[in-house]
């Protein structure tokens, strides 16, 4: 394959990033291994299981290659030797090296030497265990398709393999053509919810630090749902508020300015089928209340106007609008015009709401007790993304400590705690074990 240039969707990704700005999002992985477990034999397994993936789907051979300044970058296929250098292992003492060595992952840009995503396996000597993380570029897929890259890692069991065809197989989602009286509103509503956020302050912005703070909430979907049940609102609503709170009363306890309004951006999805390789997503704006002591009755008030307002409006099809305004001009145009567009819309923090549609259950023999999902930052200085996914909703936060202060543990506490909150109609429910 000839290298392609990248269009549509996906080149918005390789047009923001930057050094302080890398745009790979990331899965990681708990694995269940007990002290008897061979690390040699693992890292073994995983370089043999990867190498015959890459020759079974041409896919993961794929990384952005770039040709200048005034170019387009392309996407251009390495050889399957290439993509095995894109596993690494690490071995580390503790719980927070494992994170650290995940943030660090985060914080830079993938080098554009072979295929554009990594496979790190993270040995983690006390207590022992092990994470198997994923990154891809977003270019390459967002965080439906990105499912598909779970091929390169899981075991051959009857049908695990199989559900991931979709996204390995399915062409490349095309740009969106939105109708004349759906892009009205569309606009209508991204502007005027840009211009009702626009006198409040904003977070400061991520940094080019090459730090990123992580932290994971796994509480249960039962727990979360009966809880939303009894304020009469949808998960997402309740995810949306609880988030906003958790932010807004960790803000408080730091040194850092809380300005009136939250702005969140939030991603949607395009494609109704949810069958695509590629990208298929926009993104929305979220106003939330900032102040700490704000009630979560007005909060939850506040999330759902919110959300309705999206549907109302079909915001998602405004951005996907204003690219296909300029798709046709010289790269360079391109690539400032989405950079303008980021830095107009300025978001405090990125909201991710996901419902999980498979289950990846072992790799390496070894079982797939939980999975935390983490976004890149667009800008803004933290990352808050949840995947409801059976018995759990897991989220993975990212944080830049430089812009924001080392409060991510903080706000993770206090996000799985205010989760599984009872509300005023709930009596009684179990509580969580996570981490």
């Amino acid at each position: 394959m000839s290298p392609t240039d990248i269009g549509g969707p996906d080149e918005l990704f390789v047009q923001i990033e930057n050094s302080a700005r890398p745009m790979h999002w990331a899965l990681v992985l708990d694995l269940e291994a007990d002290t008897d477990t061979d690390t040699d034999a693992l890292v073994g397994q995983l370089h043999e299981r990867v190498r015959e993936r890459v020759v079974r789907y041409p896919q993961f051979r794929l990384g952005v290659v770039d040709s200048g300044r005034l170019s387009a970058p392309q996407l251009r296929e390495y050889s399957v030797d290439d993509a095995e250098t894109c596993i690494e292992f690490h071995s580390v003492a503790t719980e927070s090296e494992s994170r650290r060595a995940v943030g660090e992952l985060l914080a830079r840009p993938l080098s554009r030497d072979r295929p554009s995503w990594r496979l790190v396996l993270v040995e983690q000597r006390s207590p022992h265990r092990y994470y198997l993380v994923l990154a891809v570029h977003h270019s390459l897929a967002d965080g439906i398709a990105g499912v598909g890259y779970a091929a390169l890692f899981l075991d051959d069991e009857v049908g695990q393999l199989e559900q991931l065809d979709r996204y390995l197989s399915s062409e490349r989602f095309a740009a969106v053509r939105p109708k004349a009286r759906d892009l009205g509103a569309s606009m209508l509503g991204l502007i005027s919810r840009w211009g009702s956020g626009i006198r409040s302050a904003r977070l400061p912005a991520a940094t080019g630090s090459d730090r990123r703070e992580i932290a994971y909430v796994d509480v249960p979907t039962s727990r979360v749902r009966s809880i939303a049940l009894g304020y009469s609102a949808s998960i997402a609503e309740y995810l949306v508020a609880t988030i906003g709170a958790a932010v807004a009363e960790t803000l408080a306890e730091s040194e850092v300015s809380i300005p009136r309004t939250l702005r969140a951006i939030m991603p949607v999805t395009l494609d109704g089928d949810l069958r695509h390789s590629g990208n298929a997503i926009s993104t929305v704006l979220v106003n939330l209340p900032g102040a700490a002591t704000e009630s979560f009755d007005r909060r939850l008030q506040a999330a759902r106007s919110q959300l309705n307002g999206i549907k109302a409006t079909r915001m998602q099809l405004a951005l996907p609008a204003v690219a296909g305004f300029v798709a046709g001009m010289p790269w360079l145009i391109r690539s400032v015009a989405a950079q303008t567009i980021l830095a107009t819309l300025r978001p405090d923090l990125h909201i991710g709401v996901n419902p999980g549609y498979l289950r990846l259950r072992s790799t390496l023999g070894l079982a797939i007790t939980g999975l935390h999902p983490l976004s890149p930052l667009f800008g803004n200085a933290l990352s808050i993304t949840c995947v409801l996914l059976g018995s759990h909703v897991h989220v993975g936060i990212v944080w830049d400590p430089q812009a924001l202060g080392d409060h991510g543990e903080q706000l993770a506490t206090r996000l799985s705690r205010q989760l599984i909150a009872d509300s005023p109609a709930v009596q009684s429910i179990p509580t969580f074990s996570g981490h």
